[in-house]
């Protein structure tokens, strides 16, 4: 069998490990703290440089030793992938980019009352669905923890916020029409 068929067949049969590396790589990226430097995203960039390097360098190997360095490689990528990723909703900005993507439509709308009526209804069904999550979440017996209770706090402030930057936007835009 040549050196090709040989790396090929070995490849299929380490894939079959890509599920238990993808599993070990959660559970230990769960025991890293979540303001770690290890959580970082240049960390996730550095893993990325340094596993070009190794699978460059790996190509040489032979075809056991180059398909154990791909798994490696694999599991620094499920690793990393396990490690940034964001437990829960992510209210980073989120104001800010309904606010764009608000302020973006009703540029480009060619009938701005009728988009701002939809954007409305959507910060509506937002703030509903929010609702719907927490009535279905099981009674918890001891009361919701800070960061639970904080998280909620954003996330309604941010929908308060936004409804009230679209009434400002709207007036200041009914404002400049009747000024010309």
């Amino acid at each position: 069998m040549d050196r090709n068929n040989q790396k090929a067949i070995l490849a299929v049969l380490a894939g079959i490990a890509d599920p238990v590396l993808k599993k070990w790589a959660q559970q230990l990226a769960a025991l890293v703290p979540e303001h770690s430097i290890w959580r970082n995203e240049a960390f996730e960039s550095a893993i990325g440089a340094f596993k070009g390097f190794v699978e460059t360098k790996a190509e040489g190997f032979s075809p056991a030793a180059g398909v154990a360095v791909e798994k490696a490689t694999d599991f620094s990528d499920f690793l990393a992938g396990a490690l940034g990723a964001k437990p829960g909703l992510n209210l980073d900005n989120w104001a800010s980019e309904v606010l764009k993507d608000a302020g973006e439509r009703l540029k480009n709308a060619a009938n701005p009352a009728a988009e701002l009526e939809r954007i409305k209804l959507e910060l509506k069904l937002r703030k509903e669905l929010v609702e719907l999550v927490k009535a279905e979440q099981p009674p918890t017996p001891n009361p919701p923890g800070e960061k639970l209770s904080k998280l909620v706090e954003t996330f309604q402030t941010a929908d308060k916020n936004v409804a009230e930057k679209i009434e400002t936007w709207r007036k200041r835009q009914t404002w400049v029409k009747r000024g010309r």
